[in-house]
């Protein structure tokens, strides 16, 4: 039997699902309201980029990131859900997702003064900081001196948890605080707080309006509670891996760890019936390899 999931955008495949969203028009309405919150600035022009950035060599880590936009034709914004790493984890991911965007332009022969400025921003779950401290914190360049090196490289960690807890009236909240709220809407446990924030804003209502219908389709709620089981697998496969690999003095462990929580993952998703080709861009396996799967 399925268990219940009362499902928000704090999926990450929903998180993913939701803001590649477009209107009528073709507009991305809701990451343009998203960015412009984050960035505090207007975005009138928004280009969705390959979301996979391949290693250097065979030993260097592939980085499928959730959300890659260019925007205004001069800026990158890469966008992530996290829900179960702790700070340092998120910082060291976010300085190497960072790294692997600059590295992206460098290899393409753009000019070193001309690189993107570039944001990375993750949003987390767990409260990171001290309960008191402000839940968008925005890391770049700077010497201790207070003079910046750089406007290139810049990291947002968004305490999703700790916004939530700041106690502070709707008139008075940013649209970015109005986002977190919104994104910790759960279907079936409706908190007033919440649903006073989403009437709030035209775009949040409209929001609600289309997260409703992707959660209503059945095969949308096959696949994130596929993620979100996979979630829950990969951290214990992971941990099993890290042990088997201490154990055994190898680090061959960690590989079959990460392989096995793959295999489990497209095993999971053609249960659901879930496309091949989603399947192999979910987890990087060859269609020979998710046609054994079959047998």
């Amino acid at each position: 039997m399925k268990e219940k999931l009362n499902l928000s955008i704090t999926n990450d495949f929903l998180f993913k699902e939701f803001f590649r969203t477009q209107n009528s028009e073709g507009e991305y309405i809701f990451l343009k309201s998203l960015v412009e919150s984050l960035l505090n600035q207007p975005v009138d022009h928004i280009e969705l980029k390959p979301t996979e950035i391949n290693g250097d060599d065979l030993t260097a880590k592939d980085i499928r990131l959730d959300l890659l936009a260019k925007i205004n034709q001069d800026k990158n914004v890469n966008l992530e859900m996290q829900t179960a790493s702790g700070l340092m984890e998120v910082a060291n991911r976010a300085v190497i997702y960072l790294c692997q965007i600059l590295l992206d332009q460098q290899s393409k022969g753009i000019a070193y003064s001309d690189f993107n400025e570039t944001h990375v921003a993750f949003f987390v779950l767990k409260n990171s900081f001290p309960k008191d401290a402000y839940y968008h914190q925005h890391f770049r360049f700077t010497s201790v001196a207070g003079i910046t090196l750089t406007n290139v490289a810049n990291i947002h960690i968004i305490e999703v948890y700790n916004g939530f807890m700041q106690q502070i009236e709707i008139v008075d909240m940013t649209m970015l605080l109005k986002w977190i709220y919104f994104m910790l809407y759960r279907q079936g446990t409706e908190n007033e707080k919440i649903m006073n924030v989403i009437e709030s804003e035209d775009i949040l209502k409209e929001g609600l309006k289309v997260f409703n219908e992707l959660t209503q389709d059945e095969i949308m709620k096959d696949r994130a509670f596929a993620r979100q089981k996979w979630e829950r697998d990969i951290a214990q496969l992971k941990y099993e891996g890290r042990q088997e690999a201490l154990a055994e003095g190898r680090i061959e462990g960690l590989a079959e760890g990460r392989m096995l929580a793959v295999l489990e993952m497209a095993k999971n998703m053609l249960s659901l019936n879930v496309d091949v080709d989603i399947i192999m861009k979910a987890t990087g396996l060859t269609s020979a390899q998710i046609e054994e799967l079959k047998e």
